[in-house]
């Protein structure tokens, strides 16, 4: 059973670190030695006008061992606002400026699988 989350949930998770997984670390060109490494997202400047584009997919081992995309359709909870104040490790110098909240303004909805479908206003 798929559990609904929220967007402001989904943007507080996507501004956390995740460790790029390998087999074996990487050598850094800095310093010479092997290192693991981890991606993040940083927003440098808040927009004056924010949009959000969810990726809902889900990559599958398929039983050939291969990798399949799959929509997710679990369920996204949309408030009326979004906030960006528990992100402050990721906004450098943005959170000078007091506008980390912004408030919802339309919704485009794809209905249909990931090969095909409609977008709905």
């Amino acid at each position: 059973m798929n559990v609904p989350t929220s967007l402001q949930a989904l943007i507080y998770q996507s501004f956390g670190e995740c460790e790029i997984e390998e087999m074996s670390p990487s050598l850094c060109d800095k310093c010479k030695t092997n290192k693991y490494y981890e991606r993040f997202t940083e927003i440098l400047e808040m927009p004056k006008y924010l949009i959000v584009h969810l990726h809902r997919f889900k990559e599958i081992m398929t039983t050939n061992h291969r990798y399949m995309r799959v929509k997710d359709s679990s369920k996204v909870i949309i408030d009326n606002k979004i906030n960006f104040t528990n992100c402050k490790k990721r906004l450098h110098n943005a959170l000078s400026s007091n506008d980390t909240e912004y408030e919802l303004y339309g919704v485009v909805h794809h209905s249909g699988s990931i090969d095909s479908g409609h977008y709905i206003w």
